[in-house]
Parts: structure tokens; C-alpha cells; sequence
């Protein structure tokens, strides 16, 4: 399972049927249960290696993100992307300039972020990590194979079933607080 406290907690309150973004004590007490109910079955929380240690067989099954298994599916081509009926959720990366950046590393990072969203740049950068691109510039570049692929280009019907985890406010610390309560909980 990703060793991340929103995803985790997101996988358990879909199963619920409750909103990924409650600030409900209560759910989250439930979510909480129910993560610790299936420790029994983890191999561990791990958000760095889990596609590697599937594509070798160590692991039958994981929890991540879609790119790492498609990039693993080079090494091992039984691995298959699946979405539970129930949900999940999407997920976008950002790139920012902190505030507190100097103007040269302001220069910089706006460099880079131009390079980033120069199309052919932006095409295979989503064929080197198989993620879909933002950039519709860059996705008339893309490959027509891989604009269809349903787990690159979730269809509308997979896109209904998923969430974007949003902030929580002052509720992050309850998510933290039972995240850790979750990881030091002893194997039931």
C-alpha cells in the first residue's frame, strides 16, 4: 500500500462509500479500522519501490499510481492496471516556483517549466512515464494507440468513479495523527 496518509485513507474511505476528503472523525475512525484489519494482507506501505517489487513477483498486488505500472509492465507483462468498481482516486503532479525563490532561481524554474510545455517536450516526457499530458499541443503528437489507452486516458465511465483529493484544513493533522496510529498499530 502507498505510504502516503490521503492515499491510504482514500482507498479505505472509497471502500466505505464515503467522500476522500471527510472531516468527519468518525469515518476517519472507521477508515482507521479498516486499514488496520488489513495490515494482515501488506506486504508493507511503500510509495517509491511497489512497482519494482511487483514486476519481480515479490508482490501479487499493489497500490499506486498508473504510470509506475505501466512502466513495469516492460519488465513483467502479466501486470495489469485495474480501477475498483468503487472509485479511486486521480491524481495530478504540479510543478511550482516557491515564493521564496532568488530571481535567478525564479529565471530558472520558469525555464524549465517553458521547456516542460513545449510540445514535443510534453509528448515524450508522457511516452517516457506514461502519463497523460495536460498539454493538448502535445497530445497531437502523441501516438493514437497511446491517447486510447484506458489506463493512460481513464474513459468517461472510470472518470465518474474517481476523486481528487483536495485540502482539509485543520483536519491534515487528524489525518496524520491516525495515519501514524495506523503504521505503529501491531499485524491483528
Amino acid at each position: 500500500m502507498l505510504d502516503d496518509v490521503r492515499e491510504g485513507f482514500a482507498a479505505a474511505l472509497v471502500y466505505l462509500g464515503y467522500d476522500i476528503n471527510t472531516t468527519d472523525e468518525a469515518q476517519l475512525q472507521e477508515a482507521k479500522d479498516a486499514l488496520i484489519r488489513a495490515k494482515p494482507g501488506l506486504a508493507g506501505y511503500d510509495s517509491d519501490t511497489f512497482e519494482d517489487l511487483l514486476a519481480s513477483g515479490e508482490n501479487l498486488m499493489a497500490h499506486g499510481w498508473n504510470g509506475d505500472f505501466l512502466v513495469a509492465q516492460e519488465e513483467n507483462e502479466n501486470i495489469a492496471y485495474t480501477v475498483p468498481e468503487e472509485g479511486g482516486v486521480i491524481w495530478v503532479d504540479n510543478i511550482c516556483i516557491p515564493s521564496s525563490a532568488t530571481p535567478e532561481e525564479k529565471l530558472a524554474g520558469e525555464m524549465f517549466i517553458n521547456f516542460l510545455l513545449r510540445p514535443e517536450i510534453g509528448a515524450l516526457l508522457s511516452e517516457f512515464n506514461y502519463y497523460a499530458s495536460p498539454n493538448a499541443a502535445s497530445e497531437e503528437m502523441l501516438d493514437e494507440e497511446f491517447l486510447s489507452d484506458p489506463t493512460v486516458y481513464p474513459p468517461p465511465e472510470v472518470l465518474e468513479r474517481l476523486q481528487f483529493i483536495t485540502p482539509v484544513g485543520e483536519s491534515e493533522s487528524l489525518y496524520q495523527r491516525l495515519w501514524d496510529e495506523i503504521k505503529s498499530a501491531p499485524v491483528p
